[in-house]
């Protein structure tokens, strides 16, 4: 096993050295299935102090190799040979960690790599929930001579370490994967919390940092951590970082409550994409902390003491709430920000014009049969007749309309088209006269009856729900065919399935007395001459404060005058517009059956 540990272990392309550390690997496990301590040794002095020591600082790939094979012992080792490995392998890892530390010309990468055994041994501790083996390996930091917690913590890899460490135990609490009040893990939180205190420290930069690492770098390999062993050749859902860290950061922050300050200047925290959508989850696991579950009274009672205990935990709560609520809207700002100053894109509007034109074809109705039948008429645009559609302001959309980096399609943003069609083919129903409403128990042979009296059968269509539809019986069905409005006829009707205000009522209509007109124009804006669809920038009033209070009120922050500013900015109109006109004759023939069950 290298409990993925590919990029420490496979470093080293000589396959002789190879097998030395194939041998060790067996011999050092042989060892301790035969119960040999003498043997045992020999060979872990031979992996400590020749493979590991004496590639310190001489070769990166010999000494990745060396420690990571480490880890991969570790699981196969007997209660008593484990110990033993970790009194002897801790120790020299944490000299050459002290070391790294004290002298600054010793390349880092060693240092990373001296804790990636220290990290994987307590994660597989853990994972056999040995409180006894971990309280040994515990103790290690505490007794050694080189005190680690009190050196310069280059690259802030024992910050990462620990913290790395505690979130991954309280994660394991929650999850009652570990019998966790036979933990002492007083040592990692002492120093986390002094850490902390230090001055000029910011615990989420440095939290954030790490939780990068961790998901881009694969820190130690601790982005494949599981709770258990992976089961092999079966699907399960893989545990990710982002569960674990988070849960781990929201006990922290509740737990040393001093982390997070009312007045803390919360401009010195680094913006992250991260923050868009971690402060939910963090809600998320807040709300799963109250009074009741035994799981937080100790976690609680600890951090609120005699008070209030209520109104302190909600305190607390929202506390932290009210910083990633911050840096989300920090987050949005930044990004609003960027895209005032990018132009609208040619590309993306006509993009924009294209689709939403094509489904304004697709599903248009009235105007299909009208065209179909030679009654539209497409006349020149006159600036006299009023347009019908959407002038409609798109809150921070801009960025769907530019190029480059910040780009971001919206789903269902096309669907301007599908809805205008919708509401134009409804605008020719509501042209229908009630009074032409027929109750009738045998809709069918009141069709029927219609179709016989009309002269040009090619120009009635039939207009039904499904369940209407089927009322009308002897349908026959088409497909493939030539106009697509369709797929079902009557007595060689066309039928067609409408939402009018109709909806529940069957409709004969005898198309020969309606006319259609559309005013067109070769104006670029106007998608084949004939739906107009522009986006512009919106333009921006004065920034007042009903303004302000309107935005945060909508966006739930509390936003200032130039936040405002942006924001308007990243405003676009959206015009979708057809001129057109149905005309309907007087002597226009139609019936609308209320068909009776």
């Amino acid at each position: 096993m290298n409990y993925n540990l590919n990029k420490y272990y496979d470093t080293v392309s000589f396959n002789y050295i190879n097998e030395i550390f194939s041998t060790i690997f067996q011999d050092i496990i042989s060892a301790s299935e035969k119960d040999h301590p003498q043997s045992f040794e020999k060979l872990l002095n031979f992996l400590l102090y020749t493979l590991q020591s004496k590639s310190f600082n001489k070769s990166l790939n010999a000494f990745s190799k060396s420690v990571s094979l480490s880890v991969s012992i570790f699981p196969y080792l007997s209660p008593k040979y484990k110990t033993s490995l970790i009194e002897r392998m801790f120790e020299s890892l944490l000299s050459k960690i002290s070391f790294i530390n004290d002298y600054g010309n010793i390349d880092v990468k060693y240092l990373e790599l001296s804790y990636l055994p220290l990290i994987n041994i307590f994660k597989l501790i853990l994972q056999d929930d040995d409180h006894e083996l971990f309280n040994i390996a515990t103790s290690k930091f505490e007794q050694t001579l080189f005190k680690i917690e009190n050196k310069e913590d280059r690259e802030n890899f024992f910050f990462y370490f620990n913290t790395t460490l505690l979130s991954w135990i309280y994660f394991l609490k929650h999850k009652n994967s570990i019998t966790f009040d036979n933990y002492d893990i007083s040592y990692f939180e002492r120093n986390l919390e002094d850490r902390t205190y230090e001055y000029g420290f910011n615990f989420l930069n440095h939290f954030f940092d790490l939780f990068d690492k961790i998901e881009n770098s694969n820190l130690w390999a601790v982005k494949e951590w599981e709770i258990k062993e992976a089961p092999v050749n079966q699907f399960y859902h893989a545990l990710t970082p982002n569960t674990w860290l988070t849960y781990g950061l929201t006990i922290i922050l509740f737990k040393f409550e001093h982390i997070i300050n009312v007045n803390d200047d919360l401009s010195e925290i680094i913006i992250r994409q991260k923050f868009n959508f971690i402060g939910d989850d963090i809600k998320d696991i807040l709300d799963d902390i109250t009074l009741e579950k035994d799981e937080y009274k100790n976690l609680i009672s600890n951090s609120v003491g005699n008070q209030n205990t209520e109104t302190t935990l909600n305190f607390k709560k929202e506390k932290i709430l009210n910083v990633f609520s911050f840096l989300k809207k920090e987050v949005e700002i930044d990004y609003y920000k960027k895209i005032k100053e990018i132009p609208l894109s040619k590309e993306k509007i006509d993009e924009f014009r294209n689709n939403v034109g094509k489904l304004w074809e697709e599903n248009t109705i009235i105007l299909s049969i009208l065209k179909s039948l030679g009654n539209l008429e497409f006349l020149p645009n006159d600036d006299e007749v009023k347009g019908y559609g959407f002038f409609q302001k798109l809150l921070k959309m801009k960025f769907a309309f530019i190029e480059g980096e910040y780009y971001q399609g919206i789903i269902g943003l096309n669907d301007f088209g599908g809805h205008l069609a919708r509401s134009i083919d409804s605008s020719f129903f509501e042209l229908l006269q009630d009074d032409k409403i027929i109750i009738s128990g045998d809709p069918k042979g009141t069709v029927l009856n219609f179709i016989e009296e009309t002269p040009d059968k090619s120009n009635v269509v039939i207009f039904a729900n499904w369940r209407n539809a089927d009322k009308l019986q002897d349908l026959t069905y088409e497909h493939n065919t030539t106009r697509p409005l369709f797929s079902k006829k009557f007595n060689g009707i066309p039928v067609i399935h409408q939402f009018s205000k109709f909806k529940n009522h069957i409709l004969v209509v005898d198309f020969s007395l309606i006319k259609g007109q559309i005013y067109t124009s070769k104006n670029p804006n106007w998608y084949k001459n004939q739906l107009i669809v522009e986006i512009t920038e919106s333009q921006k009033g004065d920034i007042t404060d009903n303004k302000i209070k309107e935005w945060s009120e909508k966006d739930g922050y509390h936003y200032n005058e130039d936040e405002i500013d942006i924001l308007e900015s990243n405003n676009v109109n959206a015009k979708i517009i057809l001129k057109y006109e149905f005309i309907i004759s007087d002597d226009a023939r139609y019936i609308i059956i209320d068909p009776q069950s």
